[in-house]
């Protein structure tokens, strides 16, 4: 068994690119080799994001700020491409992500939510071992909601 912590960051495409950013990421994964090459990882994390836009009110514009919390858990498949001093990898999983104080953005700013929406996830990256036992590695991932998208 392997236990990665993760720092990071992350980002929105489409609709939200413009209007969320993430100040920052925290996480940890369980690693368990199934062969040599082939491993099974769970994953939890922590993410805080901010949201800025202008939305129109009766008054006029409005420039409208909150910050909102996700929570992610899910489980991962990695297939090793080499074994060695550099460990390059790709995989895929499931995600929940749990967004917490999110909302509807600028149609309905003051209306805020809190729910699961399920991904799938694909990453890549590579590790570097530095010592025995000891790597350092770069991960990047792509997740696409699945099921409960937000109701944006």
């Amino acid at each position: 068994m392997t236990i990665t912590p993760m720092i990071g960051g992350g980002g929105y495409l489409d609709d939200w690119s413009g209007h969320v950013s993430n100040t920052y990421s925290l996480g940890i994964g369980l690693e368990f080799a199934a062969t040599e090459n082939v491993s099974l990882e769970a994953e939890g994390g922590f993410g805080k994001y901010h949201t800025s836009y202008l939305f129109y009110t009766p008054m006029g514009r409005r420039i409208f700020s909150h910050e909102f919390n996700r929570f992610d858990i899910g489980a991962n498949a990695k297939i090793y491409l080499m074994r060695s001093t550099i460990q390059p990898f790709i995989g895929a999983g499931l995600m929940g992500l749990y967004y917490s104080d999110m909302d509807h953005g600028p149609y309905s700013p003051l209306h805020r939510y809190s729910d699961w929406v399920g991904a799938g996830q694909l990453l890549a990256g590579m590790n570097v071992q530095v010592a025995h036992e000891v790597a350092v590695g770069l991960r990047g991932s792509w997740l696409l909601p699945l099921f409960n998208r937000p109701g944006t």
